[in-house]
Parts: structure tokens; sequence; C-alpha cells
């Protein structure tokens, strides 16, 4: 296993250094004083460490720097205590691996350069890329589908995937287009993708071109059909919106490997080399309109995917939960340090950059502040922020055996990891993101968090309803009540067997604990009442006439309760969290019905095993849907 990740690797790192222009002759091989053989056997990762001069670490720094951002790799100039300078290449295969000694000694053993590594160095493009997963990854992109906005997110993630040599992999649009007219113009989008980067890129959609039922919503109708499903769980389940689209991903393709990549990402890292205050700093947060020493970097995200999915042991510090905060995806506050290394992750993970997912609170208060400027407070109000966030000096990559966030920018899901398909939380609260990574935690999968950023791009883009701040505050209203509420119900559920049996046991233990109530403790009720109350006092005195209508939508939504008693307004907080609360329940049970019945499994066709002929996109794509589909 060490032998081959260190060859995916090493390819990767050939690669990227020969788009960088790092070639065997001249340039950096001449600029280094010792060996160049010696060099290039670092910089692909064949060795641990190499002694530098002082020159030659001034010539390394940029390359190393790129590679850290492009790949998650940990390459750093480290001084010894007798003041000499040694690159270091900090991936923990280099330690003892446990009580492993044969492991750590298989891993110091050098070799050198293979052909094909010393074609890449040269600038050989490659025909296709080696990896560790058995077959090509299902790229997935979830959309709301305006064409426009999917054409850019195809090209920017197209582009940068041929242009690392990716080959043979099919992108499938998942998307809510609300009417056969915008079906066809994605239907174009995707035909245009496929021509321009070479790749099968199909559509999995609701509507068909030809204005009939697409694809996904075909197999809805199947998943739907038997007579012993509960109707409205399963339309809630698949409904159009996030949840839907993730539960018929994971439906539909169930023991693919998929790479999520979230229409507001780009496989971009926005860096820096500015350090305010000095010393070493992950984030570096710049205002709109404020000066910054910024460039761009494109992120290998399906390998970096493919190695620390099927190679997390070999790369990730394992640590045992990230500590959350206002932020929904930096994973930079971490807990202790495992004692002993962690199974391979369920999901892998990227840091944000560019628009960071702060709370919706830190918004809203923002937008009440009288020194927030006003172009500042336009964007907040929209949804997007005034800010940028440009990585400086990469993080650590982790395993975590419990975090918060299960889908960033991007996301890779390995299959195989869990039992059975995963489900996500069919809720309006701020919980999607969140629920399927707690079902993972459940069954002990651990998360893994890349040590590289991906650029994020807040406001109309993202499809999450962030576009009116008042109701994305209220949709988070109820999410830490309910968050601990669920994962208190899931460490109860005391297993049953089979994956159907854990799940039907995790609903059960949900609906129990929905029907103990004290969902919202009744401090939190009040207080939120009393600091709502306060804040729509505050905006209405506000002399900027948006935020006084701000102040009024947060009234309107509020509803009929907020100005009577606080219990009444605490009660209403409760039903909800209740309501919520059963509605999973049932999803988890519906789910394990799925299971069951066999609709759904590990490398399981929706129908059995022949080719569902729901998941056929389009007559001129449907050799490639066939083939994305899992038999």
């Amino acid at each position: 296993m060490i032998e081959r990740w260190r060859d995916v690797r090493a390819q990767g790192r050939a690669v990227t250094l020969g788009h960088l222009g790092v070639r065997p002759r001249g340039g950096l091989a001449a600029a280094y004083e010792g060996r160049a053989e010696e060099l290039f056997e670092f910089l692909l990762g064949l060795r641990a460490a190499l002694p530098v001069t002082a020159r030659d670490a001034a010539a390394l720094g940029g390359p190393l720097s790129a590679l850290n951002v492009r790949l998650a790799a940990r390459l750093r100039i480290v001084r010894e205590p007798d003041g000499t300078l040694t690159a270091h290449d900090g991936h923990p295969v280099g330690r003892p691996i446990g009580d492993r000694p044969a492991a750590a000694s298989a891993a110091g053993r050098v070799r050198g350069i293979s052909a094909d590594e010393h074609a890449l160095l040269g600038g050989h493009p490659p025909a296709g890329r080696s990896r560790l997963a058995p077959e090509p990854p299902l790229v997935v992109l979830p959309t709301a589908g305006r064409a426009a906005d999917v054409r850019d997110a195809l090209a920017a993630h197209c582009a940068v995937m041929r242009r690392y040599g990716h080959a043979g992999l099919t992108v499938v649009v998942a998307d809510d287009a609300p009417a056969p007219a915008a079906a066809r113009a994605l239907d174009e989008v995707c035909a245009w993708a496929g021509l321009a980067f070479g790749f099968e890129v199909i559509r999995f959609g609701e509507w068909a071109a030809g204005g009939g039922a697409g694809p996904k919503r075909v197999f809805r109708r199947r998943l739907t059909a038997r007579p012993d499903v509960p109707r409205a769980c399963a339309e809630r389940t698949f409904a159009p919106g996030l949840p839907g689209t993730a539960n018929a991903i994971f439906a539909a393709f169930a023991g693919r490997d998929v790479v999520w990549l979230e229409q507001d990402a780009a496989p971009w890292a926005p860096v820096t080399r500015d350090r305010p205050g000095g010393g070493p700093r992950t984030f570096v947060d710049v205002m709109d309109g404020a000066p910054a020493d910024a460039g761009e970097e494109p992120v290998d995200v399906v390998h970096v995917i493919d190695r620390l999915a099927y190679a997390a042991h070999l790369e990730a510090d394992p640590v045992e939960e990230q500590v959350a905060d206002y932020e929904d995806t930096t994973f930079t506050v971490l807990g202790r340090p495992s004692s002993g290394r962690h199974p391979l992750p369920g999901m892998v993970h990227f840091h944000t950059c560019g628009h960071p997912d702060f709370r919706a609170r830190a918004s809203h208060h923002l937008v009440l502040d009288p020194r927030t400027p006003e172009p500042a407070r336009r964007s907040l109000l929209s949804g997007g922020l005034p800010m940028r966030r440009l990585l400086a000096d990469p993080p650590p990559t982790v395993s975590l055996r419990r975090w918060t966030s299960a889908f960033g920018t991007a996301v890779g899901l390995p299959a195989g990891r869990m039992p059975g398909p995963p489900t996500m939380w069919a809720t309006s609260a701020r919980l999607v993101d969140v629920a399927v990574g707690d079902l993972m935690q459940a069954f002990g999968v651990p998360g893994c968090v890349a040590g590289t950023g991906l650029r994020h791009s807040r406001g109309t883009v993202t499809d999450s309803g962030r576009g009116e701040l008042s109701s994305y505050l209220f949709r988070e209203e109820i999410l830490w009540p309910l968050l601990h509420a669920a994962r208190e119900a899931l460490e109860e559920a005391a297993g049953g067997p089979g994956y159907a049996g854990r799940l039907r046991t995790a609903g059960d233990a949900v609906a129990g604990r929905a029907g103990r109530g004290g969902i919202v403790p009744p401090a939190l009720g009040r207080v939120l009442r009393a600091e709502l109350l306060a804040d729509i006092r505050r905006a209405r005195r506000s002399p900027h006439p948006d935020v006084r209508a701000y102040g009024e939508a947060l009234a309107e939504k509020a509803g009929p309760t907020l100005p009577g008693p606080w219990q009444e307004y605490h009660a209403r907080l409760e039903a909800t969290a209740v309501a919520e609360l059963l509605h999973y329940a049932d999803q988890l049970r519906f789910w394990a019905s799925l299971v069951d019945g066999g609709l759904i499994g590990e490398g399981r066709s929706p129908d059995g095993g022949r080719r569902p002929a729901a998941l056929v996109p389009a007559p001129a794509s449907t050799q490639a849907a066939a083939r994305a589909v899992p038999r």
C-alpha cells in the first residue's frame, strides 16, 4: 500500500512540477548545490529529507509553496539546532506507524525516478492519471439549474481536471431546473462542456429537455411507488433542493466514489505572501477594496481526494475532534491528537477560502453595527461577505473522529466506508450539511480535511438561500439545539442487524428523543426572543432604509408569537424542533426500508442490476449515462 501511495503521489507531483517549469536540467536543478537527482527524488516524495544550503532554500521556496497548496503537500525548510538547513517532507508516513516497524522501514526506502516521472518533469502531460481508487470517481455538480452559473462552474472545474491529466471522468450535473426551457439550456451547456474538455458530461435533473419528467424525477417516482412507502416522507426526502439532490445521488450511485463539487466552489486557492504581524498563519482576511499581495494556485482536487480517501493514515495527523465556532468549514480549531491511527475516512473536505462560511448570526450583528460601511452592509444583506480569505500557510492534513461540517466547497465520498449509502437530513434548518457527517460518526467512520483550501463565492451563486439574510438567520436559529438532540439520539442507538437495522434503530432513538421534549432549553428561547426584539427595535431606528427594511423582514419572519410572552415564542421554537426531529426519524426509517427492499445499496442499481432507464438523461448522452450508473 505504501509503495502504491508513493507512486501515485510521485506522479501527482511530477505533473505539477512540469506545470511549474521545474525541469530535470537547468533552472532549479542547476541552482541546487548537491546532486540534482536527489533534489528531484525529494520533490517527488521519494526522499523524506534533503540537506540544503541557504541559496538552495531560497530557490526552493516557490516550488515548495506551490506544491503545498496545489497538492496538500507538507514540504518545508527547517533549521536544525546546529544551524544547518534541511528540506523536510512532513507526511506521517516517515514516522513509525503504531507498532508496525516494517511499515516504517518500507516508508524509508528510496527508489529512483521512473521514466514516466522523468517525462512528466520534462513537461509532457499524462494521457491519464494513476490513482489509488479502483475506478475513476463520479464527479457531481449539484445546481439549481441556472445555465450561466453551471457553465462557469463546469469551465472552472473541467479546465483544472484536464490540466492535471485526469481522463475517463464522468461529470453529472444534478440539477433542479424549474422548467423544460431551463433543462434545454442545461443540455446545451453539458454538450458544450463535453466537447470543450473531453469529459462525459450528463444531466440528472428534474426535467427532460422535451418537456417530460427528467431522470431525477423518474428515479424518485420509482423509489416511492411502492404502496408501503410513506408518501409525504418520501417526497420530502427527495424533494428538489440540496438534501433531495444529495439523497438521489446517494441512492442512484451507491457503490461509486463521488467527488461532490458545489457550484459556488472553484478549484483555485487564493494565496498571499502577506503575514500581518509576522509569523506563520493559516489565513489572512482582506476587506473588499483593500490592497493585497494575492494570487491563485490551481488545486488538483481529484488527486488530493484520491490520496486522502485511500491513504489518509499515510497523510493525515489523527485528531479527536474539530471544535465548532462561528464558521462552517474552516477546521482551524482542533481538539487533542488521537492516541492511535484512524480508519480510512468516509469524507474528504477542503478548507474554505475566498468567502468563508460564517454563520448568519455573525453577518446579522455586522448589519446592525452602525460602523459597518455601506458597501459591506449591502453585501451582507444580500448574503455575501465584504471580505476575502486568503491562504497564507497551508494547515496540516488531519483525520477527525468528530467534526461538524459535512459538506464544504468540495467533498470526496469514497464508496464502501459506510455499510450502505448515507442520507442527508431533509430539513429547512441549517443541518443538511452536518447530518451526513453525524450519521457517519455514529457508525465510527472518521472524516479527513486536506491541508489546502478552495475559493468560495457567496451570494447569489450558492443556491443555498443566503440571498436574503433574514431567512438564512431563522433557518439557523434552532441549529445547535437540534444538532445536540440528534447526536444524543444517534449515540443512544444500540444498533441492529445490518445497515437497515442500524438505521431503523437510529430512527427510533431520534423519535424517542423528540417525544421526551426539552429540545430547546427555555433559557435559550427566552434569550433569543429578547435579543430578537432588541435587534428589531435597533434596526427600525437605523438611519439606513435597507437596515430598517431588514428589521421589518425579521419581525415578519418571527411570526405572531414574538410580541407575546416569551413562553409562547419558546413553545414555537420547541414545536418546530420536535417536528424536525420526527421528520428525521421518519426519514431514517424510510431509508432503512429502501435498503431492506433492495432498492439502494452497496454497488447496486435502483432496479436491482439492470440499466435503470430513469438515469438516461438525454438521447445524446445515453451511453455515457449508462456507463456512469453502477451495475
